[in-house]
């Protein structure tokens, strides 16, 4: 199915199908804060009801519960999700023992920590990171993440989605200087989403300005 809103009626949310948060602000409405994964099959809905997911809050959970306001799906293969499901497992076991502020970041939408000799210690991501990442594992690319081709986000904006990245502590996350910064928001993977399955599979989604909205 097309990414959609579940404000009224319920919908068919399948295994890994990617669910979204919206703002509860006024000034911020349609405004994504928040991605994950959906840990099962089922017909949820309406607007605003709880579902289990795995997601990077952080710390990463690979089962939780998160609000659902909005679902999309690619309508992933059995072999799909089998790849997913072993990504998960693998990052659940490289997160043990790892704080949550090193296992999140911001920007880049997804890190690589290495030991001395050079094997991966643990893997660090946004929300929207640990969702296109999971996806690309399966050989599924939802969404361009090249710096140089994403839109520049502003303070005011990485606050409605990251209240917890203050000025003082934005280093923490990859994020240097006053900004704007080239940021993976989670809009933008309920963008990718909102497209035919054959389009979402045929190239990743290019975000623009606004797209942090959904639709």
């Amino acid at each position: 199915m097309p990414a959609q809103r579940l404000e009224t009626t319920g919908a068919f949310v399948s295994r890994f199908d990617v669910i979204g948060k919206e703002s509860s602000e006024d000034s911020a409405q349609r405004f994504v804060t928040h991605v994950g994964l959906a840990r099962e099959d089922g017909h949820f809905g309406p607007y605003g009801v709880t579902v289990r997911v795995a997601h990077m809050r952080p710390p990463f959970q690979s089962s939780d519960e998160m609000c659902l306001n909005l679902a999309g799906s690619v309508s992933l293969t059995a072999d799909e999700e089998k790849e997913i499901e072993d990504f998960l497992h693998m990052v659940d076991l490289e997160c043990a023992g790892v704080s949550s502020r090193k296992q999140y970041i911001v920007h880049p939408h997804f890190e690589i920590r290495k030991r001395t000799d050079g094997t991966i210690q643990f893997r660090r991501f946004s929300c929207a990171g640990l969702v296109i990442e999971a996806y690309r594992w399966s050989e599924v690319d939802l969404v361009v993440t090249d710096p140089d081709l994403l839109p520049e986000v502003d303070p005011i904006r990485l606050l409605a989605v990251y209240p917890f990245v203050e000025d003082s502590r934005r280093s923490h996350f990859g994020l240097e200087g006053d900004g704007p910064w080239p940021i993976v928001l989670p809009g933008y993977v309920l963008q990718a989403l909102n497209r035919p399955v054959e389009e979402i599979r045929a190239s990743p989604y290019r975000p623009k300005p606004g797209d942090e909205r959904f639709p």
